[in-house]
């Protein structure tokens, strides 16, 4: 359990004991799975605040079923989205699944994943809606064993290995960062392969980043690297020149169950993808110039790493990636560029995808190249008043939104945006009207009609809370929380009968759903008792 302790200490010194106390118990979180394994001592706890899962190994959290979904898939995709025609592939590190689950979306023969701890996998059963049972999949092929020795023995040719270790200054991690691994990994690949490993820019000195880089590079000379959320990114290495295919991209975006996984991601077109793009392997060859090796016989960044663990590196290690990028684009086969680059739609995609991952001033550019190629470009205005709003620039995320309106009166989606924003300002009259425009324009989508009720309970206009949720609840699927909203306006008014066959409707629906509203608690709890 060293690592947690170790890695949060910094966290602590800056709680109040009460907090501390909090912390050392785990913030009332549930534990679902715990085994002290052989290499590692595995915990699975689930936050209550917000349902998220995570999996700490050695008291250190190393996945999650929230914030690290996007690198988790990511780290699957990139790689085979960048194949030509895969068919076998290898994944170091089960942790939860999600990885080789994005890997398992692509049409593989074989998939063999490699995982050292028999715990993890064990543990790995609590992310099953996550990773979709993926250990099920008949083409996954689980080996558990060391990474290393796996491949020092085993002759097994691989088009693509994708390699997520825990982070640089976790003892021993080091080796898997090594000019010898990278040596072995090269060894396993097959003609035209890939190697795909995640690396963190967080907590590591700019010149330990480098040091990871050049030891990737110096196996792989065909490195470019990618960007998935701030703090991570991942090395796409080959031996031979590899130029990357805008049509083999594009067919391998289309496979249904990888599209999905994708556009959950807001990455709407292949090209999208170049939101995670950073550098070519030119760049990556200034950016490691004159920079040291990691060895198995001299691991500088074993002693080195850990030095950084509480600092923060994230944005100089941001600046100075960006510092060696050319643009958008790598070089790229069957691609007019010049046609994509004049193309509005390409811009608002690409602004998406960045604004997803928060990468805000890069979407924001990317909305203002849309707007200034096509100034009737009405999504772009849009993109852009989000962004403005999710930096508190109310008057420009107004302004925006208005004029998307001017352009294109008949979108609902608009008027909802704009009526959320009157919303957050205490802006009664003004949200309403946009509410209900949007909801003229189109009455199916539920979430206008349920914004509008939400609306109006917080005026204390009960009933037409109650008429709004009503008309929510007709298409919606998921109705339990609506449900709970409908008792709470009831309850307001003293309609206790009322209020209780709301609260038996949903519990009927979600028996586990658990209401946060102290005030209807006791009377869900009581309903929600066994009858003797």
């Amino acid at each position: 359990m060293s690592s947690g302790p170790s890695v949060y200490a910094q966290n602590y010194a800056y709680f109040d004991d009460n907090e501390r106390k909090q912390a050392i118990s785990g913030f009332d979180e549930e534990l679902l799975y715990y085994r002290e394994g052989l290499e590692a001592t595995i915990a699975v706890r689930k936050r209550p605040r917000t349902g998220a899962v995570v999996m700490a190994v050695n008291g250190k959290v190393d996945a999650s079923s929230t914030g690290d979904m996007y690198t988790q898939l990511m780290i699957g995709h990139i790689p085979l989205l960048l194949s030509a025609n895969p068919e076998t592939a290898m994944v170091v590190g089960l942790g939860s699944g999600v990885t080789l689950a994005a890997a398992a979306q692509h049409p593989l023969k074989r998939i063999d994943c490699v995982e050292i701890e028999p715990a993890v996998v064990e543990a790995s059963k609590f992310f099953k809606a996550e990773n979709r049972d993926v250990l099920e999949d008949p083409r996954v092929k689980l080996i558990e064993n060391d990474a290393r020795n796996y491949l020092a023995v085993n002759q097994q040719k691989y088009d693509v290995i994708i390699s997520q270790p825990s982070n640089l200054w976790v003892a021993g991690m080091a080796n898997l960062f090594s000019l010898e691994f990278y040596q072995l990994c090269k060894e396993r690949l097959a003609s035209g392969g890939i190697l795909c490993q995640w690396a963190h820019t967080y907590h590591i000195s700019p010149e330990n980043l480098r040091i990871v880089v050049n030891t990737f590079k110096s196996v792989f000379p065909y490195t470019s690297l990618w960007y998935t959320v701030p703090g991570d990114i991942v090395m796409v290495g080959s031996v031979e020149e590899v130029a990357f295919d805008y049509l083999q991209l594009a067919e391998n975006y289309s496979v249904h169950s990888v599209m999905a996984d994708l556009q959950s991601l807001d990455i709407r077109e292949p090209l999208a993808l170049l939101s995670c793009y950073i550098l070519d392997w030119d760049s990556v060859g200034r950016l490691t110039a004159d920079s040291r090796i990691n060895t198995d016989d001299h691991p500088v960044l074993e002693f080195s790493a850990p030095r950084s663990i509480y600092q923060d590196t994230t944005i100089a290690n941001h600046e100075m990636l960006f510092s060696f990028r050319i643009g958008e684009f790598p070089e790229m086969k069957n691609l007019d560029q010049q046609q994509i680059t004049d193309r509005a739609s390409f811009w608002y995609h690409l602004g998406m995808a960045y604004d997803f991952k928060g990468m805000t001033e890069e979407a924001r550019r990317s909305y203002e190249k849309a707007i200034s190629i096509d100034e009737s470009f009405a999504p772009a205005y849009v993109g852009l008043a989000l962004n403005f709003r999710r930096e508190g620039k109310t008057e420009d995320a107004v302004k925006n939104l208005k004029k998307a309106i001017e352009i294109d009166p008949s979108d609902a989606e608009f008027y909802y945006n704009l009526a959320q924003i009157y919303h957050s300002q205490g802006l009664r009259d003004e949200a309403v009207s946009n509410y209900e425009h949007a909801i003229k324009l189109s009455p199916q989508p539920c979430k206008y009609h349920h914004k509008l009720a939400d609306l109006f309970m917080e005026y204390g206009e009960y009933w037409s809370a109650i008429r709004g949720y009503d008309s929510a609840l007709r298409g919606e699927l998921n109705k339990t929380e609506i449900l709970y909203s409908m008792a709470k306006a009831y309850n307001a008014m003293d309609m206790i009968n009322a209020a209780t066959a709301r609260l038996r409707e949903a519990i009927a629906i979600d028996p586990l759903f658990t209401p946060p509203d102290k005030e209807l608690s006791a009377l869900f709890n009581s309903l929600n008792q066994p009858k003797n």
